[in-house]
């Protein structure tokens, strides 16, 4: 089951790989970010039949794509002729502008995993984990205020050139990453959906072994039971966010939760 071996060339455009024995990922949790990807993943790699990247965040289709294929390959284990597959989860690939497409040419089959998380929950874990990080000093309503001045260029620019990259888009989009159907239907261009499997964040936190037996069911591995479902997360934080800016967002995400429920036929209680 692990996908070892040269990228079939009867794609035109797809990536060439060289002849070296390397395994590369059969799935990507892709996103979102602070929706519960960590947890998700340390629940996977325990399944005997799920061997783990080097690190959970490769980090190769947003800010690696430079260092090339090898370098990717080098972060997976080789499972030629074993029945094990491998992946990894970088919750940026979600919402970069350029993943998508990078991702198709080298991994077309590739299963795609989305966990989807209350936007305004989302944002607020964001604003604080670069708080903790020292990356932001403005209040949280500071924060979502500026958004646009601080990354609308960078992310014109982005989708615009794939060599550009400029990392204040990854640590000040705290409103737009929230805009979820914007992203889905930019992977939706280069993969079909029967490739995605969609997870509300909440449904994970809540009941995480019925949704580790949904996600292995869509890897189509065997049921395996988990002693213990524990949720990961960088701790440390203050979760009353200010009422009035709770308000502000509800109204602001609210067209693109509806969208977004209609495009997945699917209704979180938002």
């Amino acid at each position: 089951m692990g996908f070892t071996g040269k990228v079939p060339l009867f794609r035109e455009g797809h990536i060439v790989i060289n002849d070296n024995q390397y395994t590369l990922p059969s799935f990507l949790i892709i996103g979102a970010q602070k929706a519960g990807t960590t947890s998700l993943y340390h629940y996977l790699i325990q399944h005997p039949q799920i061997e783990p990247a080097i690190v959970k965040e490769v980090h190769y289709f947003d800010e690696q794509w430079r260092n090339g294929v090898e370098w990717y390959q080098s972060h997976f284990p080789y499972l030629k002729f074993t029945e094990s597959i491998t992946g990894e989860a970088t919750p940026y690939y979600l919402f970069h502008p350029q993943a998508p497409k990078r991702v198709y040419h080298m991994l077309p089959d590739v299963k795609l995993i989305i966990l989807l998380r209350n936007p305004i929950d989302r944002a607020y874990s964001h604003y604080q984990m670069m708080v903790r990080r020292g990356i932001e000093n403005l209040s949280f309503e500071e924060a979502v205020a500026s958004e646009l001045e601080r990354t609308e260029l960078i992310y014109l620019q982005m989708m615009a050139d794939s060599n550009y990259h400029n990392g204040d888009l990854a640590s000040y989009s705290y409103v737009r990453r929230g805009q979820y159907i914007e992203q889905i239907r930019r992977w939706l261009k280069w993969f079909s959906m029967d490739q995605m499997c969609f997870i509300n964040s909440e449904e994970l936190f809540t009941n995480p072994e019925q949704t580790y037996q949904k996600v292995t069911r869509f890897l189509g591995l065997p049921d395996v039971q988990l002693e213990q479902y524990e949720h990961l997360h960088e701790g440390g934080y203050d979760d009353k966010e200010n009422e009035a800016i709770r308000h502000t967002l509800q109204q602001h995400f609210k067209p693109y939760n509806e969208r977004l429920f209609e495009y997945l036929n699917v209704s979180y209680p938002w």
